[in-house]
């Protein structure tokens, strides 16, 4: 084996990437890493990533199932376990006069801000796994 790795390759970019040479984690699965060499030659191996990330609100587990009450105002506090740090995450909201997130999108706690009464449905995507918080906010 000579030469030097001209490119990297995973087989499920939504499981594992690389990023100047590392592996990444993202979300649970199996992928194949491959490198190619300079001299063409390919060299993989097989990553196994056993799990995927997951929110707390408060102290308890995210339920998809369940709207979350905030006060025009105030902010709910989202925690994240799992995050890749060399990833950004990602937030949308179906009503951005209603609630909006004010955190950076490297942070592994994010505040999603009750702006005015109303429903909407906040999507923090984190390591491409996307969760949709369901909020009613409150006077």
């Amino acid at each position: 084996m000579n030469g030097t790795v001209k490119a990297w390759k995973s087989s499920d970019s939504k499981v594992a990437k690389i990023t100047n040479g590392t592996i990444v984690a993202l979300k649970k699965g199996s992928a194949t890493v491959t490198a190619t060499l300079t001299t063409g030659e390919k060299l993989s191996c097989k990553v196994k990533v056993n799990t995927s990330p997951t929110l707390k609100i408060g102290k308890k587990k995210f339920n998809a199932k369940k709207t979350y009450p905030i006060k025009a105002g105030k902010s709910l506090t989202v925690s994240i376990t799992g995050k890749a740090k060399s990833v950004k995450n990602e937030y949308a909201t179906t009503n951005k006069k209603i609630a909006k997130v004010t955190s950076k999108n490297t942070a592994s706690t994010v505040k999603i801000k009750g702006l005015k009464k109303g429903a909407a449905t906040v999507t923090v995507k984190v390591n491409g796994v996307a969760f949709k918080i369901k909020v009613k906010v409150k006077k």
